[in-house]
């Protein structure tokens, strides 16, 4: 079987995994039955993130669409700099009223670039109590596809220029050395590619022109990304989270005791990657994440312990799910109102941010004093679904 082939077909099996993990069992809801909790979904998201190349530079828009959250934005970046020349956002549902103010703090970032620390800076610029969790992630999302749709813009002209992919990649290597080094498990010093490229004399290529077929409006970059939590037990979560772009089909699998929010199980499998005999390998780093607690700093540890010594594409798709099961707390919550006939939305946003100790002062919806972790709710505050953009 040849490889485009194999990809292809291993794409619609994690796809036709997901759908027959959807559908109604025997027992009732969806997926199967446990005990006496029935395992229906308490929280869906649907990410996607495109990149198309416009007059100097990038364009990337990122959306998402959740059970309690709707958002977008564009990013513009310049090339060959990367640096981050515009940003707009646009809110349309959002968990309370305060959330629509961090739309006017978007554009603390331009000027950033795309660089080593970009996480941290972004996040100190639009995140944390003045800014919105969520709208931080859209931005860093575009970021991260910018980054990538940048890189196959060069390997297009490399490619036009006669150059192989590892030809490619030695002169990245060579060239811009902080971006890919130690960057994950097929860039580590003594992985087998970086022995493949340090081995190999590699003449200088020439300078490379542009690729003819790039045009401006053209979507060079596209990545999926759908999660789903369900209750499986009392007191655990299932979160599913399917990742699908131009060079990667992947899954994470959490299993989150709650309400302690602890990670008891992992799993996680790969489709399609870019070097088959090496990425493989990140699929094991999963398990460093079993016993970690969804809490402050655990975005730092997944990053370093199975992002860079793994893959960051897998990392990222971990930390999603684990935002997700926070979510999904909130839907656990939505459930047991309805169950003991309590239809007061406000108290049952309240209930869920008193119940997550690492959420006060975390951004403007649950900040000191706000209408979810002040004294008690405040229900005009708590009703807005107007759609604002800046």
């Amino acid at each position: 079987m040849n490889r485009p082939y194999r990809r292809v077909q291993s794409s619609i099996l994690i796809l036709r995994d997901f759908a027959q993990f959807m559908q109604p069992r025997p027992g009732g809801g969806r997926g199967r039955s446990v005990g006496k909790v029935e395992m229906f979904p308490t929280f869906f998201r649907n990410k996607h993130v495109g990149t198309e190349n416009v007059a100097g530079g990038l364009r990337i828009r990122t959306t998402v669409e959740e059970t309690f959250f709707s958002a977008e934005v564009e990013v513009g970046v310049k090339l060959p700099s990367l640096e981050i020349a515009s940003v707009t956002g646009r809110m349309r549902r959002g968990i309370t009223a305060e959330c629509w103010g961090a739309l006017s703090i978007l554009h603390k970032v331009v000027g950033e670039r795309v660089s080593e620390g970009l996480t941290r800076r972004v996040d100190d610029l639009i995140g944390r109590v003045d800014g919105c969790t969520h709208m931080t992630n859209l931005v860093l999302e575009s970021c991260h596809a910018a980054a990538l749709g940048f890189r196959q813009v060069k390997m297009a002209e490399a490619e036009a220029q006669g150059l192989s992919n590892e030809d490619f990649y030695g002169e990245w290597v060579r060239t811009r050395p902080k971006e890919l080094i130690n960057s994950c498990v097929a860039f580590m010093e003594d992985s087998p590619l970086m022995t493949r490229l340090r081995s190999k004399d590699r003449a200088v290529p020439p300078r490379m022109r542009p690729f003819p077929q790039i045009q401006p409006g053209v979507l060079r970059f596209s990545r999926n990304k759908l999660l789903k939590v369900v209750r499986t037990e009392q007191d655990q979560l299932l979160v599913r989270g399917i990742l699908e772009d131009n060079a990667h089909s992947m899954m994470v699998e959490l299993t989150v005791q709650v309400p302690q929010m602890e990670i008891i199980g992992v799993r996680g499998e790969m489709s399609r990657v870019p070097n088959d005999d090496i990425c493989i390998w990140a699929v094991d780093n999963l398990q460093r994440a079993v016993g970690l607690r969804i809490a402050s700093g655990l975005t730092a540890t997944v990053d370093e312990q199975i992002g860079r010594q793994g893959c960051p594409h897998m990392g990222n798709l971990l930390l999603e799910s684990c935002h997700a099961a926070i979510q999904g707390m909130l839907g656990v919550q939505l459930e047991e109102s309805h169950l003991h006939d309590d239809s007061n939305w406000d108290a049952v946003r309240y209930r869920w941010a008193q119940s997550l100790p690492f959420l006060p002062g975390s951004c403007l919806a649950y900040k000191d004093g706000g209408a979810l972790v002040g004294g008690r709710s405040r229900e005009s505050s708590l009703d807005a679904t107007t759609d604002k953009a800046f």
